[in-house]
């Protein structure tokens, strides 16, 4: 018998009305599974309903219509584009208030596997946003989760920091044994972190590829020169090249 997924959504629509009581249809007829263990990324376009999708996924908001299945009760995370810290608490605090009772050892490990060991004293509100996700990321896997749903977080990155962070989320799923969800509107950060990738349309948002990926490299820097890379960014690229009003300028390649 084959096992139910973490989350299950089955032809989820959602409908947003406006101040005049006109409804417009932002999801459309959306079924997909996440399963445990594997790193899913979806790609919409700008405004199409990407962060509608997220929250759903995470059990923040309800569909309109349609099924939505959680097998893992409350043990999802959702990320915001910004994020979620106490910015009036130090790093170690932060990590705290995570917990009933402190567990120092294990906040202490979490913060080195995101590059934050040394730095338990500072502020976030003093940090770069580069230095908020990875506290972000580190309060979000020290709680145990089973998913984690992120809804653009890595979007204003800087060059720099993006490469790292993307290796340490890679090697945070491993560690810890569970999922990321991740919305993002970036071809190349999909790719370089998935193992399975969702391709959105707009008005109405509908899924229109869905497609495994198995790179053979861990490696994000060996991954972007690599032929298979290529071809599969130029899939992505090729599939809204049929659709209209999704031009590519609205992608981070």
């Amino acid at each position: 018998m084959k096992l139910s997924g973490l989350i299950e959504l089955e032809n989820v629509s959602y409908h947003h009305e406006n101040d005049l009581g006109e409804s417009k249809i932002i999801l459309d007829d959306i079924s997909l599974r996440i399963e445990a263990n594997t790193i899913v990324s979806v790609i919409a376009p700008k405004d199409a309903g990407l962060s509608s999708l997220m929250k759903i996924c995470a059990n923040l908001m309800e569909p309109s219509s349609g099924n939505y299945k959680n097998h893992i009760n409350k043990e999802i995370i959702f990320l915001p584009t910004e994020p979620s810290t106490f910015p009036w608490l130090n790093v170690l605090d932060n990590m705290n208030v995570m917990f009933k009772e402190n567990n120092e050892y294990l906040t202490r490990e979490v913060l080195n596997q995101v590059g934050l060991d040394g730095y338990e004293d500072q502020f976030p509100l003093e940090s770069s946003y580069s230095f908020r996700v990875r506290l972000a990321l580190a309060r979000s896997i020290i709680t145990n989760p089973k998913l984690i749903v992120v809804d653009e977080s890595f979007k204003y990155l800087v060059d720099e920091d993006r490469f790292d962070i993307y290796e340490k989320l890679k090697a945070l799923q491993k560690i810890h044994n569970c999922s990321f969800l991740i919305g993002t509107r970036n071809l190349s950060e999909a790719l370089l972190l998935s193992n399975r990738i969702i391709l959105l349309a707009k008005d109405p948002c509908s899924i229109i590829d869905d497609f495994e990926v198995n790179f053979t490299q861990d490696s994000c820097v060996e991954l972007v020169n690599n032929e298979d890379f290529l071809q599969k960014r130029n899939r992505i690229i090729d599939s809204y090249r049929y659709y209209k009003n999704h031009q590519m300028y609205r992608f981070t390649i």
